[in-house]
């Protein structure tokens, strides 16, 4: 069984007992509710996975039953993105492919 299975497994029957007559179902490894909008009933696809790295959570010190996650957080929010660098050796073999494909 992959890593995360059986959580999933768990957290999709939490989700199914909080939504109860508004449980569709689960089909392609996703789950479904009803959501309303505007007085429209309308259905919810939920995807679920088990990141490699967690977000703004200590591991060593998670709770279970912790409801004080603070989603705000600044330690949540995305990181500075860094563009990877083209090193010498990638540069010098694209010019190189380059030159073959007459480019």
């Amino acid at each position: 069984m992959a890593k995360g299975a059986e959580a999933k497994i768990n957290v999709a029957n939490r989700i199914k007992e909080a939504f109860g007559s508004d449980w569709v179902g689960e089909y392609d490894k996703k789950w479904y509710v009803w959501g309303y909008e505007n007085g429209e009933k309308i259905q919810i696809c939920i995807s679920m996975t088990c990141p490699k790295t967690p977000v703004g959570i200590n591991v060593q010190n998670f709770e279970e039953d912790s409801s004080d996650w603070d989603f705000e957080e600044s330690t949540l929010k995305p990181q500075k993105y860094e563009p990877a660098q083209i090193t010498e050796e990638e540069t010098k073999n694209i010019q190189e492919m380059m030159k073959r494909l007459g480019l």
